[in-house]
């Protein structure tokens, strides 16, 4: 019996169904559930509804603003764009722009696009890496474990998702459920901060030194396309009542 449950985002929903096909195609004999509602979303995406308790003290603003301040002055990249980038700054968040085109950029460098690379022209190489390292802080500011939130972790917003999980290994482990496989498909920002709350492959890591960081924690590691965490139980096959290994 495998249990799928996925978030009510489209996406996730086909990801859901291609991969239980897949199962089915190869195990026939498998009993599928699916399931996807708004039940669901208070741990599977924590951005809805308040259920991402998001802290942020004067003494984390004060940081993330210098560092975003650190990295450039968006301004130069947005002169490649606009014809007059002090009207456009009046209109617009020119740091957004800029981060903008970077994620548009190398997102579509997936894709099979003609003249994707035009988009490459308004940023300099320079320009690329710094917006790699204001999205890479961004997600550890944000979802993972910085220390200059004065103790509290934001990780804690992945509580829900791995209260559940325990919960649900717990019903397996003792016979009260008779699910073999939990399945979840969800989020990269519901996904990040579980990995900082049980502190996979280092996740979960403080930094103090924002200016190192690219080096030390990268969210490309963590939450590729497809990203997940698997945790798997085995028996023995010669004494399955033994308990687990």
């Amino acid at each position: 019996v495998i249990d799928a449950k996925s978030t009510v985002v489209p996406r996730c929903l086909l990801s859901m169904d291609a991969f239980c096909q897949e199962l089915r195609a190869g195990r026939p004999e498998l009993t599928i559930n699916n399931d996807a509602g708004h039940c669901f979303q208070n741990y599977m995406m924590n951005e809805q509804d308040g259920n991402r308790p998001m802290v942020k003290t004067d003494t984390w603003k004060k940081a993330s603003m210098g560092f975003y301040m650190g990295m450039g002055r968006p301004e130069v990249a947005c002169k490649r764009l606009f014809k007059d980038p002090e009207a456009a700054g009046k209109r617009f968040n020119l740091m957004r722009i800029d981060q903008a085109l970077y994620n548009a950029y190398s997102s579509l460098e997936g894709v099979v696009l003609e003249d994707v690379n035009t988009l490459r022209t308004f940023l300099s190489s320079k320009e690329m890496v710094n917006s790699y390292k204001s999205s890479n802080f961004y997600w550890y500011s944000t979802f993972a474990c910085v220390p200059q939130l004065g103790g509290v972790k934001n990780s804690h917003c992945a509580a829900n998702l791995g209260s559940k999980i325990i919960e649900e290994a717990e019903a397996v482990l003792s016979g009260k459920s008779t699910v073999r496989a939990n399945l979840r498909f969800g989020h990269d920002s519901a996904l990040m901060p579980l990995l900082a709350l049980f502190n996979i492959n280092g996740a979960g890591t403080e930094i103090e030194d924002f200016a190192t960081l690219h080096n030390q924690w990268s969210v490309d590691e963590y939450v590729p396309m497809a990203g997940n965490v698997q945790i798997i139980f085995y028996r023995s096959k010669k004494d399955p009542k033994s308990g687990i290994l």
